[in-house]
C-alpha cells in the first residue's frame, strides 16, 4: 500500500468495525406500563402506583439504513415502539384476549411481540404466586412472523436475549402473498369461516386471538394483502392492532380501512397516538388520589424524556411524527353469538 492509500484503508477498517459493533450491541427499550391502583385496608383511599417499565432488548440485523423492501425488518422503526407502549398501557388487550395465541405480523426485530410475551410471562408468574390460572395465560404463546430468513434468525436471537421460553414462543415464516384470498365474511360462507393462515412451508396454522402489526402497510398493495391475512389468521371475535406512520409516510395506510371492511372486518381508526401520549396514560383508573404531585411530575418528565430517547433510536423518527392505528375485529358468526 502507498502512503496515500493507507489512511483510506484504516478509515474503511474503522468504519467496518464501528458498523460491526452497532450490529452486535443490543438496544434497550423502556416500555412504560399503566399505573395500578392500590386500595387501603379501610377501602376509603386509592393511590396510583407506577409500575416499572418493561425492559426489552433488541438486536438489529443491521443498524444501517435499509435500502430495499426485503431488508426493512433489519432495523427498528417508530411504530413498533408506539404499539409496544399501547399494549403495555392497555394490558387487557393482551391478557384478556380471545382464546388463542398472539401473532405478530411482519415482526422485524420483534419489539411488539416481545413486549406481549413479557407481559404474558409476568402475568403467569403472578398467577403462580397467587395460586390462580386463567384460560388465556395457560396457553400464552407468541408467534413471531416475517418472510426474510435473516430477520427470522434474528427474531429467534431476540427471544433468547430477553430470556423468554423458546418452547412457548415460535418464529415462523409468513408471506402475505401466500395467504388465501379473503371472501366477504358472512354466515352463509362456510369456506371463509374455516380459513387458516399458511406459513412459508405451506402448512396451515391455527387461528389466533390477537394479531399485532407495526409498520406493515408500507406499499399500496399491502392494504389488501394484510386484510386477507387478518381474515385468515384471526378466530371469530379476535382482534388485530395495526399501527404505522400516517398516509403521508406509508402508501398502504390510505386504503387499509376500506380493504378490511371489504372482507367483513370491523375497523376503528385512530390518529391521535402522537407525541401527546408521552405524558398521558391511555388507560386511567377511575379514581386517583395523588399526594405526591412533585414526585409524580418529576417521574412523568423523566418517563417522557426516556420515551423520546427510545423513539430516537429508531429509523425515520423525527419530532412531530404522526401515527395511524387500526383497531380491527373479526365478527362472530350468528351461530356463536
Amino acid at each position: 500500500s502507498t502512503a496515500a492509500s493507507q489512511p483510506s484503508r484504516v478509515a474503511k477498517e474503522y468504519h467496518n468495525l464501528t458498523l460491526s459493533n452497532r450490529r452486535m450491541a443490543p438496544l434497550t427499550f423502556s416500555i412504560p406500563q399503566i399505573a395500578t391502583t392500590d386500595v387501603s385496608t379501610s377501602g376509603e383511599q386509592q393511590q396510583q402506583q407506577q409500575q416499572p417499565p418493561l425492559k426489552i432488548q433488541i438486536h438489529q440485523v443491521d443498524a444501517s439504513e435499509p435500502e430495499h423492501q426485503h431488508n426493512t425488518g433489519f432495523v427498528m422503526w417508530p411504530a413498533a415502539v408506539m404499539l409496544s407502549k399501547y399494549i403495555a398501557q392497555n394490558p387487557r388487550l393482551v391478557l384478556d384476549r380471545q382464546p388463542g395465541d398472539v401473532l405478530e405480523l411482519g415482526a422485524g426485530c420483534g419489539l411488539t411481540g416481545l413486549t406481549a410475551a413479557v407481559m404474558l410471562r409476568n402475568q403467569q408468574e403472578q398467577e403462580q404466586i397467587d395460586g390462580t390460572t386463567t384460560a388465556t395465560s395457560a396457553s400464552c404463546n407468541v408467534i413471531f412472523t416475517d418472510y426474510n430468513p435473516e430477520v427470522l434468525e434474528n427474531l429467534d436471537r431476540n427471544i433468547r436475549l430477553n430470556q423468554l421460553d423458546v418452547k412457548s414462543h415460535s418464529v415462523v415464516g409468513l408471506d402475505f402473498f401466500d395467504q388465501p384470498e379473503a371472501s366477504q365474511y358472512d354466515d352463509s360462507n362456510e369456506e371463509a369461516k374455516e380459513e387458516s393462515w399458511v406459513d412459508m412451508n405451506g402448512t396451515r396454522r391455527t387461528q389466533v386471538g390477537l394479531v399485532l402489526g407495526a409498520d406493515i402497510l408500507c406499499y399500496s398493495n399491502d392494504a389488501d394483502l394484510v386484510a386477507n391475512t387478518l381474515v385468515a389468521a384471526l378466530v371469530e371475535g379476535g382482534q388485530a392492532l395495526v399501527l404505522g406512520g400516517d398516509e403521508d409516510h406509508r402508501f398502504g395506510v390510505k386504503g387499509f380501512a376500506e380493504a378490511c371492511r371489504n372482507v367483513g372486518l370491523n375497523v376503528n381508526v385512530r390518529t391521535d397516538l402522537g407525541q401527546e401520549t408521552t405524558t398521558t396514560t391511555m388507560e386511567q383508573p377511575s379514581t386517583v388520589i395523588d399526594n405526591n404531585n412533585d414526585q409524580s411530575d418529576g417521574a412523568t418528565a423523566a418517563a417522557a424524556q426516556q420515551w423520546e430517547h427510545d423513539l430516537a433510536k429508531t429509523n425515520g423518527y423525527e419530532q412531530g411524527y404522526n401515527f395511524t392505528m387500526f383497531d380491527i375485529h373479526k365478527p362472530m358468526s350468528k351461530k356463536l353469538r
